[in-house]
């Protein structure tokens, strides 16, 4: 008993190890997909039907209609068998005219006419045929042949003519209305696809129906006959129905696959004319490996040129052929390129030095020190018209040493001026004939020039003219009060360089009040910061008597509020202000 228990044991550890190696022999291989020449193909289509086969009931005509279908192929190459299922509408209508109608004894009568369209549902299989033959291609014409029955309904006809003031109409023609449960029936059709994919495709195509021995019958009335001259009575007859269309519609295709597994390629012997040089890539200083090191291979025989990246640790691997000549570098960011290596033609021989031992040390580039320096660009405009003021000059000021110089903007009204990041600076614009613009301050560090290089800032001069007051900005004062404050001096600064670079013009300071409060006590306050602007100026070096200051009180109101009308504080602050105006310019 325990012998056979071995036997069964080891016959098992046999058939595993068997079916194990042939698995892995099979995964050495390489898996590739491959199509089979058959598929399954569905389709959908809609299209028009040409009227079936004419003359067949005396007075019944049947017209164009539409159709819409749903097929089913299976292709074996340019062979398959295939199934499709059509439906088919018709209209019909009464071919008599109106004048064959409204003559003789039924002149002004009314005709009426009743008639229900002709249906046709096929179903049928049969063969099929396509090309080209190949395996799921991207074009295909196909010839289907069905045979199957056809369902036919409907197509009821009745005339009848009614005289006007007669409620009782007098019937003229019948024909009776289709009911065929099945008629054998052959089918043909052409149909062109083209595949956007292996699944999806348009196609158009034509198709021919032919249904066999159909009865039917009509009866003309004894009246209709008697008024065309024809014969009376019902007429049955059997023929056979049919009609041809075009198509349009959808093509799903599934493809058949199959996956093969190919037997592994060996490996090609390296040959006897090719050597293989290699080596590592560090750093002079630190000998760490330089991983985004790029080696550069030149062949000067071909006088072609390849690239290899190296591993993480530096290391690269090339082959060359020993009858050719080659120039090999290697280059890293933030290094400086290697020095070439020469290898030239014959230098060595594959048999007995197949590997070539060949280091590289790369040096790290020296550092540029970081920019200090920033650009500041813009232009010089006239704050009314926004026209470039040529020729303004432009005061640049060092606040941390003590230094001034000036830049003259250019035609265009550009200027352009390099700052030190480590300093602060005051930049202002000047013209003969303008206010200076306020000043801009540049602090200490504000802008890193490596980040910011260039920085915009536009200036703006005020047009003096003779006259013609000008608002100051940023002139206010405390509740009640005609002190000077702290941050209306840069604009009175501005004031105080306009009056020194024009030396022989007098001037008139003039401050205002809005509406509210006294008018006595309004010209007394506004006559008193008037003033106390005139001393700030002749503080600053302007001679007392250039200077006129004036207070005009509540007298000159900019807006509508004046005394009893209710205004905001947005409003009041309009009126609120310190003006200049030159009186003299000589």
């Amino acid at each position: 008993m325990k012998r056979n228990t071995r036997k069964i044991l080891l016959l098992a550890l046999l058939i595993v190890a068997g079916t194990t190696s042939a698995l892995f022999a099979q995964k050495s291989g390489k898996e590739i997909t491959e199509c089979v020449n058959r598929y399954w193909q569905f389709s959908l289509r809609g299209g028009y039907d040409f009227s079936p086969t004419e003359d067949m009931a005396r007075y019944l005509n049947t017209k164009g209609g539409f159709n819409i279908g749903f097929g089913l192929d299976h292709y074996w190459k340019w062979f398959g068998l295939g199934a499709d299922l059509d439906y088919i509408n018709n209209n019909t209508n009464v071919t008599l005219t109106d004048s064959e109608r409204q003559s003789g004894r039924y002149a002004g009568w009314d005709w009426i006419e009743s008639t229900s369209p002709l249906n046709r549902l096929f179903i049928g299989i049969g063969p099929s045929f396509r090309l080209p033959t190949s395996c799921c291609p991207k074009f295909t014409a196909e010839l289907n042949t069905r045979a199957g029955i056809t369902r036919i309904a409907g197509s009821n006809a009745e005339l009848s003519a009614i005289q006007r003031g007669i409620a009782t109409p007098v019937g003229m023609y019948t024909f009776q209305e289709y009911d065929v449960p099945s008629s054998f029936a052959l089918k043909g059709q052409l149909r062109l696809t083209y595949f956007f994919n292996k699944v999806f495709g348009l196609s158009a195509g034509a198709y021919y129906l032919h249904n066999f021995n159909i009865n039917h019958s009509d009866n003309v009335t004894p009246q209709l006959a008697a008024h065309l001259t024809t014969n009376a009575g019902t007429l049955t007859r059997k023929n056979d129905l049919a009609s041809f269309g075009v198509f349009g519609g959808f093509t799903f295709r599934i493809c058949a696959e199959r996956k093969v597994f190919l037997p592994p390629v060996p490996a090609p012997k390296a040959t006897v004319s090719e050597y293989t040089v290699k080596g590592r890539i560090t750093d002079i200083e630190t000998n760490a490996p330089v991983r985004a090191a790029v080696v550069t291979l030149k062949n000067n025989t071909d006088n072609t040129e390849s690239s290899y990246n190296v591993n993480n640790n530096g290391e690269y691997t090339v082959k060359m052929h020993k009858d050719k000549a080659y120039t090999l570098s290697a280059n890293a960011k933030e290094y400086l390129p290697s020095e070439a290596k020469i290898f030239g033609r014959n230098q060595y021989d594959p048999a007995k030095t197949p590997t070539v031992s060949n280091n590289i040390t790369l040096k790290k580039e020296p550092k540029k020190p970081a920019p200090t320096e920033y650009t500041v660009m813009g232009k010089v405009l006239s704050d009314d018209t926004d026209e470039p003021v040529s020729g303004a000059i432009i005061s640049v000021e060092n606040n941390t040493n003590g230094t001034q110089h000036n830049v003259v903007a250019n035609r265009n009204g550009e200027y352009t001026v390099a700052l030190k990041a480590y300093e602060k600076y005051t930049l202002n614009a000047s013209h003969k004939g303008y206010l200076p613009s306020e000043s801009k301050v540049f602090e200490k560090n504000q802008y890193d020039p490596e980040k910011n290089p260039t920085v915009e800032h536009d200036m703006y001069l005020t047009k003096v003219k003779v006259n013609e007051a000008i608002r100051l900005n940023n002139v206010h004062y405390d509740l009640n009060k005609a002190t000077i404050r702290p941050d209306a001096r840069p604009e009175l600064d501005r004031l105080v360089k306009y009056l020194k670079d024009n030396p022989t013009i007098r001037v008139e300071m003039s401050s205002h009040t809005d509406s509210r409060g006294s008018a006595a006590y309004n010209q007394r306050l506004s006559k008193q910061r008037a003033d106390a602007v005139k001393a700030y100026l002749v503080q600053n070096g302007i001679e007392a008597s250039r200077i006129i200051s004036v207070g005009y009180g509540e007298t000159k109101l900019l807006n509508k509020c004046k005394d009893g009308v209710q205004c905001s504080d947005e409003e009041h602050q309009v009126n609120r202000r310190t003006e200049m105006k030159v009186i003299s310019a000589n």
